[in-house]
């Protein structure tokens, strides 16, 4: 079908890459999320990170950002539907933001609100507005233009698989010129993001939450979270200058525009193996459960 946005046939989006943060993350699913937003976009998808929790996502919504250098669409979905996540019925609503770098290139993001997702992004500052698409409306609305064709709309609100049938296709569209019905929510309903570990690499490197200003700063709050076992944490600025087997905090490479996060590492060895940490644990539990132990 040559699909329309208002009485013009679309075409594929040029100069803009995509990129997904998705908690469906395997072969198959990867697959089928990257051919439908790649289908759209002239240069395709060059970036999928699978995440397990929306504290994963938010950091890697922001190094996607940090790390694109042409204009970019992002799409992230971490939609349980158990437990809290009941209430909404078919997982948490979608919204769509526009980020902003201080290099000019302009970046769509759409994905699910609910959770911690967007806390990173608003504490880095880098979110333009937040806003709330009801996907039964965003979905007819497309139909209504051409966009989509009936059995489409019918999917894009009913799907248990948005990532693949509304997504992409909201994405395009706005990215297109299209509108869609949303609302603004203000950005006090994104909560504050914890002192968190929200991921740890391949070499166990521990990304915290914690933006400080300066190294006397962010030296006495992991001091507090982490004297653990009776071990001091010293701060230093790159992981080159932390000595041979020492345990340290330094300032990572994760963030945006000149402010990293910061980092708990261990030279030539795994923090998170010797001291137990895991993505998802606050700085304080982290002090807590060392000192019991």
């Amino acid at each position: 079908m040559k699909r329309k946005i208002n009485g013009k046939v679309f075409k594929p989006i040029k100069n803009v890459i995509g990129g997904i943060v998705n908690d469906c993350s395997d072969d198959n699913t990867h697959g089928r999320q990257s051919f439908g937003l790649g289908s759209f976009l002239e240069r395709g998808v060059q970036a999928f990170v699978g995440v397990k929790t929306d504290l994963e996502a938010t950091g890697n919504i922001v190094d996607l950002v940090a790390s694109s250098h042409s204009d970019a669409v992002i799409l992230w979905n971490v939609a349980h539907r158990n437990g809290e996540a009941k209430k909404f019925g078919n997982g948490s609503p979608f919204c769509w933001s526009e980020f902003t770098k201080t290099t000019g290139e302009k970046i769509l993001g759409l994905g699910t609100v609910d959770g911690f997702t967007l806390s990173l992004p608003k504490k880095f500052g880098i979110l333009k507005s937040i806003n709330l698409l009801d996907t039964k409306e965003a979905a007819e609305a497309m139909g209504k233009a051409g966009f989509m064709v009936p059995d489409e709309v019918r999917r894009a609100y009913l799907s248990q698989h948005r990532s693949l049938d509304f997504a992409p296709f909201a994405a395009a569209f706005i990215l297109a010129g299209g509108q869609l019905p949303s609302r603004t929510i203000p950005m006090a309903e994104i909560p504050n993001c914890p002192d968190i570990i929200w991921w740890v690499d391949n070499f166990g490197n521990c990304k915290t939450s914690v933006i400080p200003l300066n190294p006397a700063e962010f030296s006495n709050r992991i001091l507090d979270a982490m004297d653990v076992r009776g071990e001091y944490l010293p701060p230093f600025r790159h992981l080159s200058e932390v000595p041979n087997g020492w345990a340290a905090v330094d300032i990572g490479s994760s963030g945006i525009d000149g402010i990293k996060c910061l980092e708990i590492v261990v030279q030539g060895g795994s923090a998170a193996k010797r001291f137990n940490l895991k993505s998802g644990q606050t700085l304080a539990e982290i002090a807590n459960k060392e000192k019991n132990q």
